[in-house]
């Protein structure tokens, strides 16, 4: 039930949630409306707005989200009925959307080759006793958006699950995946198990429509002739199994 609280203003009964609230939180929020987003922000609040109508209102009033965009605080209060603390944190996501427009972006390092990639493993590993496998989410001009260990083994083997290998990349809508693991024995020569596991990923990659641009085995320069990794695909075992499928 509606009641008006201190200043006129017209919210919900203390402690009441919101209508659909239960049902808002579980939906994606790029598929709610301007209204149920604003909605979210306004919260659960004695003095805030008269549900979604006066929400609705509040963007009619100002001309929609590019008036709320650039409304002071005081305005939101004043030309849409909304109070104090509700605008304020409105005013507050506002100005957080404008400062991420501006923020400095991290230069994001690009993968040119399978070096960069290895570089950026041993520089993870290091001389490490254990073998770990790391994924590198890409965009679409191969700089890596993120870099993750996600699972650790031991001397000789490491376990990967392709749910945990491809999760991120689900989530992100990432279309460009590079594994890369490391040998602690230092030579980098792809075991049968390396073949398996790539081939393995290669196919559950396709599926899910992700490619896989490489597996990296890093291992140290001394024991292979100075590069220190093994590329499947520049040794034509990535390729060769996506042919064959």
């Amino acid at each position: 039930m509606a009641n008006f609280g201190r200043d006129g203003y017209v919210g919900m009964e203390s402690g009441a949630a919101s209508p659909g609230a239960d049902v808002r939180l579980g939906m994606a929020l790029e598929r709610m409306s301007d209204a149920e987003l604003l909605s979210l922000l306004a919260g659960e609040t004695e003095y805030g707005l008269d549900c979604e109508g006066g929400l609705e209102r509040l963007l009619t009033g100002l001309g929609g989200l590019a008036g709320i965009w650039t409304a002071p605080v005081e305005e939101l209060v004043r030309e849409g009925g909304v109070a104090p603390d509700v605008a304020s944190r409105i005013a507050a996501a506002c100005e957080l959307g404008r400062r991420a427009l501006h923020a400095n972006r991290p230069v994001l390092p690009r993968i040119s080759g399978p070096m960069d990639a290895a570089e950026l493993v041993r520089a993870e590993a290091g001389a490490a006793d254990f073998e770990s496998f790391h994924i590198f989410l890409l965009d679409v001009q191969y700089r890596v958006i993120m870099h993750r260990m996600v699972t650790r083994g031991t001397l000789t083997r490491c376990l990967v699950d392709p749910r945990v290998v491809f999760r991120d990349a689900v989530r992100r809508g990432i279309c460009c995946l590079l594994l890369a693991h490391n040998h602690p024995s230092g030579d980098p020569t792809p075991s049968q198990e390396d073949l398996e596991v790539t081939w393995r990923m290669v196919s559950a990659g396709r599926v899910l429509g992700i490619e896989i641009l490489d597996h990296v085995i890093v291992g140290r320069p001394s024991l292979d002739g100075g590069l220190g990794y093994a590329s499947m695909r520049e040794l034509g075992l990535l390729k060769a199994k996506e042919g064959s499928g």
